[in-house]
C-alpha cells in the first residue's frame, strides 16, 4: 500500500478520535438532566389542548418525570457504539445526542458515513486487484518464465509487450506503487500482472528462480544499478538500464544503455553501402554522440574506404572525452589546443608515420548552422537527424524538407515514419528483448573470448572474470560481425542470421583467405584499434590495463606475424556459429 494512503488513514483515525472525544464530553455533561425531546414537547402540547381526564394527565406527567425520561449516561464505550452505528448507516436509535455539540458531531458522523463506505469499498478493490488477485495469479503461473519490472513506465511496458510477442507463455510482472495503481485501472490479460507486491515478495512465489529476470529501468541509471545489486543473493538474472559501468560486475547482471542500443540498431539496419559515402549528422546530445561513436568503430570494411562524416551541433564535450579522434580518421578542425601535447597522440603518430597512411576516413565538425551549409547538404548521400528530443528532430526535418533541395536518404530519430523519411530509434526498436538482454550479442562475444583463450593455450580469464572494458571490447567485435558477413556475401544480413548463412559466410572466408588474408586481418585490426583509440589507450612496450597501455596500439604493418594472426579469430567465429547457433 502507498505511503500516502497510510498517512491518510492515520489522519482519518486521528480526526475520528477527536470527534469521538468531543461527543463523549458534550453528552456526558448533559447526562442526568431531564432533556425533553421534540416528541415529548409535542405530546405535552396535545395533552394540554385535549379533553382528557385528570387521571390520564397525571399519569403522563408522572411518566415524563420518571428516571427513564432522563438522558442516559454516556460512557466512552457507548460513544464508540454510537459512532459505529452512525458511520455504518445502521442507526439503531438506542443512543441519541441531546446537546448542540453532540448533534453537530453526530451530523458529521452521518455525512462521513457516505465517504467511509466509498473509501472502504475502494480499499477492498485496491487490495484485491493490487495484492490478492496478483498473488493468486502468481501461484497459478509457477514454473513459467517470469520477467519482473521494478516499476511500470513506457519503457517497461514496451519491453514487456515485445517479450510477450516472442513467447506468449512468458509472464510479465510489474511491481511497485505505480503498478498497483495501473492494475486497478487496466484490463490486462493473463500474461500481465500488475501488483503492489515488492520484488522479493514476488520471488517468494516463484518455483524456479533461474527462470526469473528482474529489470530495473527507472529514470535514474545509478539508482537502477544500486537497486539491482541488492538482489545478488536471490539467484535470478538481473538487467539494469544505466550508463554507469563499474570496472567489474557479475555475469548474471546485464547493463543496458539505451543510447548505445539505438546506435547499434541503426547501423545494423542501415549500414554504409559504399566506401565513398558522405554522411551528414545533424543534432547533438546523447543519442547523436552514441550514433557517431558507433559509426567510427563499426564502419570498417575496406582499406581504401573514404567515408566522410559531416557533423553539425555541439560536440565540444564529445571531442574532449575522445581526444584521440585524429588517430582514428582525418579530423577537421584540429583538436583543441589543450590536448595538443597529449602523449597518446604523439606516441601513435610516430608509429603511423613509420607505416604510411592508415585510414582515409574524414570527420569534419562544422561550426556553422546546418541549414546555412546548403552545398554540403546537396552532396550528402545520407542525412541523419538526431536530437534527444523528438520535437527538435521533427523541427529540423520540417526545415530540411521545406528549404533544402537534396537527394540524400533522410533518417530521423522519431517514433513514426512519414513522407520520404526513414524513422529509427523508436521505443519498440530500442527496448527489444535482444537489445536489452543481448543474448545473441553476448553469445558471440563469449565465443570470441573462448577462441582467443584456445589460441593462446589459456584457461582464463573466462567471460565472468573479464573486466567491464574487455567485455565491451569483445562485444564491439561481435557488433562488427554483420559487417564481416556483408563483406563476404555482398548482401544484407537479417537480425537473426541462420545456421546456413553463417556456414555460407565461413566457407566464403576460407576460399578467399589465401588471397585476401592481409585484407581480412587489416579490417579486424583497424576495427579493434579504433575501439581502443576511442577510449584513449596508447602504445607502450609493456601492457598495463590500469594505465590503458597496450603493445599493439600501432598500425597493422608494424604488428608481428603472431599479432596479425590473432585477428583471424573474429572471422573464425563464423564457423563456430555455424556449428552452434542459438
Amino acid at each position: 500500500m502507498k505511503k500516502k494512503t497510510w498517512l491518510r488513514i492515520l489522519a482519518g483515525i486521528g480526526i475520528y478520535l477527536l470527534l469521538l472525544c468531543g461527543f463523549w464530553i458534550a453528552e456526558s455533561r448533559a447526562a442526568g438532566s431531564p432533556t425533553p425531546s421534540m416528541t415529548d414537547s409535542l405530546s405535552q402540547t396535545a395533552a394540554d389542548s385535549s379533553p382528557t381526564s385528570s387521571a390520564d394527565s397525571y399519569a403522563e406527567s408522572s411518566a415524563a418525570s420518571s428516571p427513564q425520561a432522563e438522558s442516559k449516561k454516556i460512557t466512552p464505550g457507548s460513544a464508540v457504539w454510537y459512532s459505529l452505528v452512525t458511520l455504518t448507516t445502521v442507526g439503531y436509535g438506542d443512543i441519541v445526542p441531546h446537546t448542540l455539540p453532540g448533534k453537530i458531531i453526530g451530523g458529521i458522523f452521518t455525512i462521513c458515513s457516505t465517504f467511509l463506505l466509498a473509501f472502504v469499498i475502494g480499499m477492498m478493490l485496491s487490495l484485491w486487484r493490487g495484492r490478492l488477485q496478483p498473488m493468486i495469479r502468481l501461484m497459478k503461473s509457477k514454473g513459467k518464465r517470469w520477467f519482473i519490472f521494478q516499476e511500470d513506465n513506457i519503457r517497461t511496458r514496451t519491453l514487456g509487450r515485445n517479450l510477450l510477442s516472442e513467447d506468449p507463455r512468458n509472464v510479465i510482472i510489474f511491481s511497485g506503487d505505480t503498478a498497483e495503481s495501473a492494475g486497478a485501472s487496466l484490463n490486462t490479460n493473463e500474461a500481465e500482472i500488475y501488483t503492489g507486491l515488492s520484488i522479493k515478495e514476488i520471488l517468494h512465489y516463484s518455483a524456479d528462480k533461474p527462470k526469473c529476470t528482474v529489470f530495473f529501468m527507472g529514470e535514474n541509471g545509478f539508482e537502477n544499478y544500486h537497486q539491482a545489486v541488492q538482489y545478488v543473493d536471490q539467484g535470478v538474472k538481473l538487467c539494469c538500464m544505466t550508463e554507469y559501468e563499474p570496472d567489474h560486475y557479475p555475469a548474471w547482471l546485464t547493463l543496458f544503455d539505451p543510447y548505445i542500443s539505438c546506435a547499434r540498431t541503426y547501423w545494423n539496419q542501415y549500414p554504409v553501402r559504399f566506401s565513398g559515402e558522405t554522411i551528414v549528422l545533424i543534432g547533438s546530445g546523447k543519442y547523436a554522440e552514441a550514433l557517431l561513436e558507433q559509426a567510427l568503430m563499426v564502419n570498417v570494411f575496406d582499406p581504401e574506404q573514404q567515408i566522410r562524416y559531416l557533423v553539425y551541433g555541439d560536440y565540444q564535450e564529445f571531442r574532449s572525452n575522445h581526444y584521440y579522434l585524429s588517430a582514428i580518421c582525418s579530423l577537421s578542425p584540429a583538436e583543441p589546443a589543450n590536448t595538443g601535447g597529449n602523449p597518446v597522440r604523439s606516441s601513435f603518430s610516430e608509429n603511423n608515420q613509420a607505416s604510411g597512411p592508415r585510414t582515409h576516413d574524414q570527420l569534419i565538425f562544422k561550426d556553422i548552422a546546418w541549414n546555412a551549409d546548403a552545398d554540403a547538404l546537396k552532396q550528402a548521400d545520407r542525412i541523419i537527424l538526431c536530437f534527444d528530443r523528438e520535437e527538435e528532430t521533427l523541427s529540423a526535418y520540417n526545415t530540411l524538407h521545406k528549404c533544402v533541395p537534396t537527394s540524400a536518404r533522410i533518417y530521423a530519430r522519431l517514433s513514426h515514419a512519414f513522407d520520404q523519411l526513414t524513422a529509427f530509434g523508436s521505443p519498440d526498436s530500442i527496448f527489444s528483448s535482444e537489445n536489452v538482454l543481448r543474448k545473441e550479442l553476448d553469445r558471440d562475444a563469449i565465443i570470441l573470448n573462448n577462441l582467443y583463450l584456445k589460441q593462446q593455450g589459456m584457461s582464463s580469464p573466462t567471460w565472468e572474470e573479464l573486466s567491464a572494458f574487455l567485455r565491451r571490447s569483445n562485444l564491439a567485435s561481435a557488433d562488427h560481425l554483420p559487417v564481416k558477413m556483408r563483406i563476404l556475401l555482398g548482401e544484407d544480413i537479417p537480425p537473426q542470421a541462420s545456421k546456413d548463412l553463417f556456414a555460407k559466410a565461413f566457407q566464403k572466408w576460407k576460399q578467399e583467405w589465401p588471397s585476401k588474408k592481409d585484407t581480412f586481418r587489416w579490417i579486424e585490426h583497424e576495427r579493434w584499434l579504433r575501439f581502443y583509440l576511442m577510449y584513449n589507450w596508447q602504445y607502450a612496450e609493456k601492457r598495463n590495463d590500469e594505465k590503458r597501455l597496450h603493445t599493439e596500439i600501432k598500425t597493422f604493418n608494424l604488428l608481428s606475424g603472431e599479432a596479425q594472426a590473432k585477428d583471424d579469430n573474429s572471422w573464425k567465429m563464423l564457423g563456430t556459429l555455424a556449428d552452434n547457433p542459438v
